[in-house]
């Protein structure tokens, strides 16, 4: 983390993240130190449907977690 705490500094603009995996609730501290710092932040893999699914969008089987 001490490399990524350093590209976070002083980057090149503009700068993107992709955050995926399947727990959202694992990565939310990442999530909203990455929201003040990045340009673009993507959001992939299976964390992808609870996001979509707060949208208001159908997930059909896709796993999601249960509301906080």
């Amino acid at each position: 983390m001490d490399i990524l705490g350093k590209a976070l500094d002083n980057p090149e603009r503009p700068l993107l993240a992709l955050l995926g995996g399947a727990k959202v609730s694992d990565k939310l501290l990442v999530l909203k130190n990455l929201l003040g710092k990045v340009d673009t932040l993507l959001i992939g893999g299976g964390m992808a449907a609870n996001f979509i699914k707060a949208l208001g969008l159908s997930v059909g089987y896709s796993k999601v977690e249960d509301e906080h």
